[in-house]
């Protein structure tokens, strides 16, 4: 695959996942939960396919990017429990996210570590945002992305 269709793709699914989440207004720990599926996912689909190969993957698609944050991570004052938060959140919201991000892989067939790098960095953003929540009404905000993301 050309490097120019490689980047097409990257961009279209750039563009596809901050499109639904801003039409939706998902809430953080929605888009938290989707990403994190997606990153499992195409880790262990790369590295079968490095293993494979007899290949060794990177560090840096490996593990989650570096927060700019010196906040611990978790969430401070939001003292509720995961079960309770996970029975909280749009099953049928976070399922329309994940239609989108699979598509949009699908449909530019984006080489799976230039979709992992995309999906590293909204982690990333998620990540700094999950650091910071105070209370469980941030979690359910929509997450906040820069006007030019």
């Amino acid at each position: 695959m050309s490097e120019s269709m490689a980047d097409s793709g990257v961009l279209f699914l750039q563009q596809q996942m901050v499109a639904i989440t801003r039409q939706l207004s998902i809430p953080l720990i929605e888009v938290s939960l989707v990403v994190q599926k997606y990153t499992k996912a195409l880790v262990g689909e790369l590295q079968n396919h490095a293993q494979q190969s007899g290949e060794e993957l990177p560090q840096e698609i490996l593990q989650p990017l570096p927060l700019e944050t010196s906040s611990s991570e978790g969430v401070g004052g939001a003292n509720i429990a995961p079960e309770r938060l996970l029975q909280m959140v749009d099953a049928d919201r976070m399922d329309i996210f994940d239609t989108v991000i699979r598509t949009a892989i699908n449909e530019k067939a984006t080489p799976l570590y230039d979709a992992l790098l995309v999906i590293r960095d909204w982690e990333r953003i998620a990540r700094i945002q999950l650091s910071t929540a105070t209370s469980p009404g941030q979690l359910f905000s929509p997450i906040e992305l820069s006007d030019d993301y």
